[in-house]
């Protein structure tokens, strides 16, 4: 995977007492903040700042949605319409993909975003994945949004 998502290095402890390392591109930070741990709502922050990390990204359905909007050159409202056009469903699987990726969004945000259900963007997504294992082109494409999220959220930390 080209960049890192959560580019810290920090150790959280679990009121059971357990410690949660997080390093550069694991997914164990997307895995271990949501469940209890001590502190105010920033203290994930707090504690990647304490260690010299960066912030984790902290992106929007909206955000995501929007910057999918621009490299697929169609309206938001396109996104949330009933079609079924390919590249419309295309679309809605890469906000999806994005979503999972960042840890920031659920795909039940997504869902809601694009009037779908989480059953038909969890079965685009995944789709998406063996189509972009396929297709260079797409998977390029994707990567770059990603990138792109990535940069836009670092320069605003």
């Amino acid at each position: 995977m080209s960049g890192s998502w959560f580019p810290c290095v920090a150790e959280i402890r679990q009121p059971s007492s357990k410690v949660a390392s997080l390093t550069p591109g694991s997914r164990s930070f997307v895995n271990y903040v949501p469940l209890p741990a001590y502190g105010d709502d920033n203290f994930a922050d707090k504690c990647l700042v304490a260690f010299g990390g960066r912030r984790p990204l902290r992106l929007t359905v909206k955000e995501i949605a929007a910057a999918v909007c621009r490299a697929y050159r169609m309206d938001e409202t396109r996104l949330r319409a009933p079609s079924q056009q390919r590249v419309v469903a295309e679309a809605r699987a890469v906000v999806g993909w994005l979503a999972r990726e960042s840890g920031c969004v659920t795909l039940s945000d997504v869902a809601r975003h694009v009037n779908r259900d989480v059953g038909s963007i969890s079965s685009a997504v995944r789709r998406l994945s063996d189509r972009m294992g396929e297709a260079p082109e797409l998977a390029g494409k994707v990567r770059r949004l990603k990138d792109e999220l990535s940069n836009l959220v670092e320069l605003e930390a």
